[in-house]
């Protein structure tokens, strides 16, 4: 390597190293502390034995119910819940200024050049020297031109690592609002379905105690004709029938 550029690399090590100690020395702002939350080390029901302190998968618990119309309704939900799209994108979002964040701690700007010249004298020319068969040196050179340059913001009181902690914790919490609103998503859609469903069962059992009902007026009815009773048993039934009408 030629010595000019042997100095200029070291010359751009040294400032390397350089920046990197200043920007080590100090950072603005105090530093994230996790606050401090009382929890209990078990559940309140540890001791019962229908509970189970092992690990387990209930990112689709929907599943348990074994119910496939849940199932096409919560996977339909998925694919077209606009609020849901909103916070996915949010955390691409996130990701992108993070990594900006990140690009801010090396050079900005970075230029290379490179030029390389080659030259020749005319052999026609009336100042030209005698030609090659005659053994004469000819007057041909190359001249070559190499240079590098790169600038950046020095982070001397840590204000770009400042930023990337805060772009990290913006995409974190990115995440954390998707999960949320998922969590959401298939709880709000399984509390519909049930919700229809005990509707269409408790209609289900209205109507059948209503033939159940018509059935005992025909059968007061009857007795009432044949005098094996009274007209109260015939009144008592209608009104039952009309209390479940």
């Amino acid at each position: 390597m030629p010595r000019p550029l042997v100095r200029f690399a070291g010359l751009v090590q040294a400032l390397l190293y350089c920046s990197g100690l200043l920007t080590g020395c100090t950072v603005v702002g105090p530093d994230f502390k996790r606050p401090n939350a009382d929890v209990s080390d078990h559940w309140l029901d540890a001791e019962d034995t229908r509970l189970r302190a092992s690990p387990a998968d209930y990112r689709e618990w929907w599943k348990g119910f074994h119910d496939p119309v849940l199932e096409e309704l919560i996977q339909t939900a998925y694919r077209q819940n606009l609020s849901l799209h909103a916070a996915g994108v949010r955390i691409f979002e996130a990701r992108a200024q993070l990594g900006i964040a990140v690009g801010n701690l090396f050079p900005q700007s970075q230029q290379v050049q490179g030029s390389e010249n080659y030259n020749r004298a005319s052999e026609r020319s009336p100042s030209a020297p005698q030609t090659r068969q005659s053994g004469a040196v000819g007057f041909d050179y190359s001249q070559v031109q190499a240079g590098f340059s790169a600038n950046w913001e020095l982070d001397f009181w840590g204000k770009l690592r400042r930023s990337v902690e805060s772009a990290d914790a913006s995409l974190i919490s990115a995440i954390a609002a998707y999960d949320n609103a998922l969590v959401t998503l298939t709880g709000d859609v399984a509390k519909t379905y049930v919700q229809i469903r005990t509707l269409e069962e408790r209609l289900r059992i209205a109507r059948e105690n209503m033939e159940i009902q018509r059935e005992s007026l025909r059968i007061a009815e009857t007795r009432f004709k044949g005098g094996a009773t009274s007209e109260r048993d015939v009144q008592q039934a209608l009104t039952q029938l009309n209390g479940t009408e």
